[in-house]
């Protein structure tokens, strides 16, 4: 919009567009990151309450990293 646009006010809109774009990419990623924090939090401190199925997911490497990276 904003590389096509032939006078001020539709490129002013295609800012905007991308202003709002990038606001919701942010705005889920913080959300997203939020969910993952506590998913991490509740898996460390309940570990007792805790599916013994997938003990073996929790104790695999990916799953450290994943908790560490957060």
């Amino acid at each position: 919009m904003v590389t096509m646009a032939n006078d001020f006010s539709f490129e002013q809109k295609g800012l905007h567009v991308m202003q709002a774009g990038l606001i919701l990419q942010v705005v889920s990623l913080i959300v997203f990151m939020a969910f993952c924090g506590v998913f991490g939090w509740t898996c460390s401190k309940h570990k007792d309450q805790l599916d013994e199925r997938f003990g073996s997911v929790r104790m695999s490497r990916r799953f450290k990293f994943f908790l560490y990276g957060e």
